[in-house]
């Protein structure tokens, strides 16, 4: 069986990579939102030059 201080190494090993699972999804949302939110711009841009065209 692990030591208490063996698990608190282990626990905090897993808080590290925890936190750098969490960023790293978070920087994909985001950047799938940048994407949706550019394509949606462009074609708001391209209805409105067809209807004023």
């Amino acid at each position: 069986m692990a030591t208490f201080r063996e698990l608190k190494a282990q626990m905090a090993a897993l808080e590290a990579q925890a936190a750098a699972a969490r960023a790293a999804e978070f920087e994909e949302v985001l950047a799938d939102i940048r994407a949706k939110a550019a394509a949606e711009e462009a074609c708001m841009t391209a209805c409105a030059r067809a209807r004023y065209a």
